[in-house]
């Protein structure tokens, strides 16, 4: 990947606050930078360079810069196993959240308390789980 073109991305987002860095996920793209930095994917640096030309304008388009982030992050994931940072944890929590309240809706008839007790263990096991796979994945150099 062009270095030139992780100073011109770091550039263009300088003037961003702490809330647009956080919602542009800024900094999981300049991490990504540096794990694809000797490998040449055009499909990657495409969409790298319309986020950047999206970032660039005065009013930035917050769908097309979405479908754009999705889709790299799509990419990058099946071709390199790359996943970005949370995003695991996150995966597995919504899982354990299913979970909890599928069990507990079903248990609801024995017990009358069980949605909220169902749905915190579902929680639970989702946060542990998710933060194993994350702590593996991370092991592994496959974060960014």
């Amino acid at each position: 990947m062009n270095h030139n073109y992780r100073q011109d991305f770091i550039k263009t987002t300088s003037g961003f606050s702490e809330k647009e860095i956080e919602k542009y996920h800024v900094n999981h793209i300049i991490n990504l930078f540096d794990k694809i930095k000797n490998k040449d994917d055009e499909d990657i640096y495409e969409l790298l360079v319309v986020l950047k030309s999206t970032l660039s304008e005065e009013k930035i388009n917050q769908k097309i810069y979405s479908k754009t982030y999705s889709k790299l992050t799509s990419i990058v994931e099946s071709r390199f196993g790359y996943k970005e940072i949370g995003s695991m944890k996150n995966r597995y929590i919504g899982l354990g959240l299913l979970f909890g309240v599928s069990l507990g809706v079903s248990m609801s008839n024995f017990f009358t308390s069980s949605l909220p007790i169902f749905l915190s263990v579902g929680l639970t096991i989702g946060v542990a789980l998710g933060s194993k796979k994350e702590k593996e994945a991370e092991d592994k150099d496959l974060l960014y």
